[in-house]
């Protein structure tokens, strides 16, 4: 139709195409249904893409791939049809799974259905290089998400061009630099598991840590958990660490555990529950998940890069007929600065130093909407005071001559006064039941310690880790309160609380107030040998501070702590029976005397260990 309309618009006579005005209205006016026409697309104009993907739906990464093309297609003028074959590679084995994808393309193969073919991952990349000559042959194929398979740059097909992998490696170690302007020594944590996680481990090896010569670097390959979280321990503050490894791989021997990988969630919450120095990673799936941020290539932004340079080269083919991708290069793949606001916050860092363009997740909520029906209830509230009182001047000066009457509207504000009193009551309880925090000590109330036993009992049954919980007790602190009064008791907890504080350095750790002189304390990751050795230094703390009580034996405030703790076999842990086991060594080392500690393993019968 547009060649039709080019060679009808040649013979037409001069004076129907002169540049004078009416001529040029005539031939607008004339032309217009013509235009329109030619500018409508014709089913002859539609595009057939095939997507080959190397997994199943449902798998994250190839999923946001295929949304950012079909996002991308969908916007494009003309229509481009989209079909999409699952080479489900992740969950059964290729040999005999590709011959058979292979023949069923085969069967369905018809070349004037396929303009084009998008592939995405290492599976799909050999699928369609290996059938090329046979199913796609004179086609265009454009690869996204190569990084486990390099070598694709290097081909000399003309026909293959695609959205290579993440050029600059060292760039966002520069910028983790650059907010830790403090950093001594980086630590980079890696897996050669599985083949993009070693080829990533080598460019950084090759590529990167030679120019860190500043710094004190240490790689740490395939550790054990055990391992890892002790090498971890002995960083100095001043190190950041990398992820370089998407998944970790349980090391059944070393780790006492099933051979299983983690999730890229769960590696990322493990390694940084490990540790309170500031992690980073290069894998955008540990976003969320414990990790500050980094430069991270998403899949849909992959998936739309693919698609724009899909629609170029079918731009292209339609205009000159040719399919050669001299004129379309590999292209690095699009990359963007991700942070998670809780985890700059937590590490200092404010969110003016971050980079321009920076994509934040988890931002702070505003104040108003995590209250925000408590603040409209206070509304209502404040609105019906204010209604009430105005009613009631407006009634009193009304009806200034009937005392009676002005006495009547006076109970009944009185009333409504009490009742939106009641409301105010309602309101401060239940602010009072979302708080997590105990007035007296500032320190975590029994409620949320409660929550945060049960929690991290279940985290260490599942992972297989250990577990210590500490009960302090006040000793004769019923005695204390006869002798000093309840206000200077309370004073002399919120001092003890304090002190209790500054004796831990992990984030991990939880300190609660349970009441009646009486404190909680949860130690993940630890066994009883090394709650010991915190017991014996909270007894010096305490020693060293020497809060006066001159009806104690030490004429100074002491206080018994009774220890359980679980080493990481045991199955089917409550936390009563962790309270039970911990207020009974507690009890038992008041027995003793006071100022000790008792200790026992929740799963033996070993005898109690007493420490003053």
């Amino acid at each position: 139709m547009k060649t039709l309309f080019k060679k009808w618009v040649a013979r037409t006579p001069y004076f129907f195409r002169a540049c004078n005005a009416r001529g040029l209205l005539l031939s607008i006016v004339a032309l217009s249904p013509f235009n329109a026409y030619a500018n409508t697309p014709s089913p002859s104009d539609n595009k057939h893409v095939l997507y080959i993907n190397s997994y199943h739906q449902g798998y994250a990464w190839s999923d946001d791939i295929e949304k950012g093309l079909r996002d991308t297609f969908a916007a494009t003028r003309g229509t481009i049809e989209v079909s999409t074959i699952y080479l489900d590679s992740q969950r059964y084995t290729q040999e005999a799974l590709t011959a058979l994808t292979a023949d069923m393309v085969a069967l369905k193969k018809n070349e004037k259905l396929i303009d084009l073919i998008v592939v995405s991952d290492a599976p799909a990349i050999e699928f369609a290089l290996d059938n090329q000559a046979y199913l796609f042959s004179r086609k265009p194929i454009v690869a996204t998400s190569i990084g486990d398979y390099p070598s694709i740059e290097k081909t000399s097909d003309s026909s293959i061009t695609g959205i290579s992998a993440l050029a600059d490696y060292k760039a966002p170690i520069d910028l983790a630099l650059s907010l830790h302007p403090n950093t001594q020594s980086i630590v980079f944590a890696g897996s050669k598991k599985a083949q993009h996680n070693q080829r990533l481990l080598d460019t950084i090896q090759v590529d990167v840590i030679p120019r860190l010569s500043d710094y004190a670097v240490k790689t740490l390959v395939d550790e054990p958990l055990s391992s890892l979280q002790s090498t971890l321990d002995a960083q100095p503050s001043n190190t950041l660490v990398f992820l370089l490894s998407e998944t970790f791989l349980i090391n059944a021997e070393l780790d006492g555990l099933n051979s299983a990988t983690y999730s890229p969630a769960e590696t990322a919450r493990i390694v940084s529950s490990m540790t309170n120095l500031p992690v980073y990673s290069y894998w955008h799936a540990h976003l969320g998940h414990g990790i500050i941020g980094g430069q991270f290539a998403t899949g849909f932004s992959q998936g739309k890069a693919a698609a724009q340079l899909a629609v170029s080269l079918l731009e292209n083919q339609f205009l000159t007929g040719s399919i050669s991708t001299e004129d379309y290069p590999f292209k690095p793949a699009p990359a963007a600065l991700f942070f998670d606001a809780e985890m700059t916050a937590k590490h200092g860092i404010s969110t003016a130093s971050l980079p321009n363009g920076a994509r934040i997740i988890n931002p702070p909520t505003p104040i108003w909407q995590v209250y925000k029906t408590e603040v409209l209830v206070t509304l209502i509230v404040v609105f019906a005071l204010i209604s009430a009182v105005l009613g009631f001047f407006l009634l009193t000066r009304r009806q200034n001559d009937t005392i009676h009457h002005i006495s009547d509207e006076n109970s009944e504000l009185n009333h409504a006064l009490d009742v939106n009193k009641e409301t105010l009551d309602i309101v401060e309880h239940q602010l009072e039941e979302v708080t997590t925090v105990d007035p007296l000590t500032g320190l975590s109330n029994d409620k949320h310690f409660n929550n945060m036993l049960d929690k991290e009992l279940k985290r260490a049954t599942r992972y297989k880790t250990s577990l210590t919980l500490l009960l302090l007790t006040f000793d004769d602190y019923s005695d204390f309160v006869g002798v000093y009064g309840e206000s200077n008791a309370e004073k002399q907890l919120a001092k003890m609380g304090k002190m209790i504080a500054t004796s831990f350095q992990r984030s991990s750790d939880l300190l609660a107030y349970r009441g009646k002189g009486s404190f909680a304390i949860i130690l993940p990751h630890t066994t009883c040998d090394n709650a010991l050795i915190v017991c014996e230094k909270l007894h010096d703390q305490l020693k060293k501070e020497a809060l006066p009580f001159d009806q104690s034996q030490t004429g100074m405030m002491t206080i018994s702590i009774g220890v359980s703790s679980m080493e990481g076999n045991e199955q089917n842990v409550f936390p009563d029976s962790m309270l039970s086991l911990s207020k009974a060594m507690c009890e038992e080392a008041q027995k003793y005397g006071g100022n000790v500690t008792r200790s026992a393993l929740i799963s033996t019968d070993i005898a109690p260990n007493t420490s003053e």
